[in-house]
């Protein structure tokens, strides 16, 4: 693998690398953060969705970034893995759009339902496939 190809996959994977600790983390909080919703929201609450909200960004972001590199699947570890993770985004991505009509409409409980149900059910299927991608990477892929 050429120097420059080389510095492309160690970006890519220290991307998935920081992908992976956030969404891991990410799974833990979304239930904290729905049970909040369930009560009543307090400032605090609005700055976590606030957070969240970014951090998901930033996961569309990099996932558009990644996908736009001209044959990325030679710097991906595991292309299906890949794959079911880019999918799970692009179904976190209409979540987000249900999510925008419940703030609007003030409906708390269907907040939590949406963290609780569906955010967090695509963050554990993003956490599942960002482990595939960031196992075994100290593999040399030319070698195989």
């Amino acid at each position: 693998m050429s120097e420059e190809n080389r510095e492309l996959k160690d970006k890519i994977d220290e991307v998935l690398e920081s992908s992976f600790g956030y969404v891991s983390n990410g799974v833990f909080l979304i239930d904290t953060l729905a049970q909040e919703f369930y009560q009543s929201p307090e400032e605090e609450t609005w700055s976590k969705l606030g957070d969240l909200f970014e951090g998901i960004q930033w996961i569309i972001l990099t996932v558009t970034q990644i996908d736009g590199i001209q044959n990325s699947n030679r710097y991906i570890n595991d292309p299906k893995a890949w794959g079911v993770y880019v999918q799970k985004v692009a179904e976190l991505k209409d979540v987000l759009e249900e999510m925008e009509g419940a703030l609007k409409s003030k409906d708390h409980v269907l907040v939590g339902d949406l963290l609780k149900y569906e955010v967090k059910t695509r963050f554990e299927g993003m956490n599942q496939a960002l482990s595939s991608l960031v196992e075994g990477e100290g593999e040399d892929r030319d070698a195989h």
